[in-house]
Order: C-alpha cells, then structure tokens, then sequence
C-alpha cells in the first residue's frame, strides 16, 4: 500500500467523521423542531371545537387568551355570578377577597351542574367594585381557579360604580363550550 493511499485513506475517514456530526447535527435539529411543533399542536386538539389563539402582534397576557374561536360545540352561557350562598344570603359583605372566593366557588359548581371544567370556559366578563383597590385581589383569587387551565379564557374586566346590591363587590359571568352530545 502507498503511503499517499494510506493519507488519502485518513482524509476520507476524516471527512466521513465531519460530514457525520454536521449531519447529526442537522438531524438533532430537526428533532428538537419537530418536537416543539407537535407539543403545541398537542395542546389543542384538532378535533376540539374551540381554538385559543394569542398573535405574536398582540400583548401575550398570561391571565387571558386574546382570541378565541369557537368552530362547533354546545355554546352554554353562565349568569353573572355574585358572592351569594345558595339561599341568597351574601357571604363576606365587606370582604373583596371572601366575595371573590365565593364568586370562583358559584362559578366552579354552574360548571360541574352541566359537566364542565375550567378547561371549558372560554370567556369572563367581570365587573369589580372599586377595581383600583380590589383588582389584585380578584387576579389572585381568579388564578386559583383558572390558573392551571391549558389555555386562559378570554376575558374582559371592568370597573363599575355599584351593582344590583349594594353590598356585592364583584360580579363573574362565564362563557363555556363543550362538545356535541
């Protein structure tokens, strides 16, 4: 053998190794893209007849999904929920926080009554009391409930002067989606 067959030989083999890491290279990249596409496309089901989206031109709010689009499904609309028990009787008068809770706490037992989670809520609408001095304490509250959700529902959230009684700081409607029966 030729000591120029033998270098040649070395050449090759050390191309060989070069193209095999960039090509690992390549194929790990690609990998890792594929895996984050269909992550995200996990976390909607193209069957599902709601879609959560939050353009890249639009502020991207942890609390709240910008858009949703609801594309079938049983549309269920849940009356603004007040601090009452269910007498009537309204719990914590005087008590943003005990208001907000029992609010959360009607809202969560509306769902369970049709069969319904967190997960099935596509919108709230809001209305707070003094929102200056009690909005911290709603968003605490409302994450309680809504914060382990895949995707936030829409929302919207305003400040109003008074409600139908006096004594209620804070008033929660619901709009909820689930699938055909």
């Amino acid at each position: 053998m030729l000591l120029s067959e033998l270098r040649g030989g070395a050449l090759i083999a050390q191309l060989s190794n070069v193209f095999l890491r960039r090509t690992s290279r390549i194929l790990a990249s690609a990998a890792v893209a594929l895996v984050t596409v269909s992550s995200a496309s996990a976390q909607q089901k193209p069957d599902a007849p709601v879609r959560f989206i939050n353009p890249s031109t639009l502020d991207q709010n942890p609390r709240y999904t910008q858009i949703v689009e609801v594309n079938g499904g049983r549309l269920i609309l849940i009356s603004g929920q007040a601090a009452t028990d269910k007498s009537g009787q309204v719990v914590g008068k005087g008590d943003f926080r005990k208001q907000a809770e029992q609010v959360f706490a009607n809202i969560k037992a509306a769902l369970e009554a049709i069969g319904a989670t967190t997960d099935d809520v596509v919108k709230l609408n809001s209305y707070i009391v003094d929102i200056q001095k009690n909005l911290a304490a709603y968003r605490e509250v409302r994450t309680q409930l809504f914060g382990k959700n895949a995707h936030p529902p829409g929302s919207t959230t305003v400040g109003v002067s008074a409600l139908v009684n006096p004594d209620l700081l804070l008033e929660v409607e619901a709009t909820v989606v689930l699938k055909e029966k």
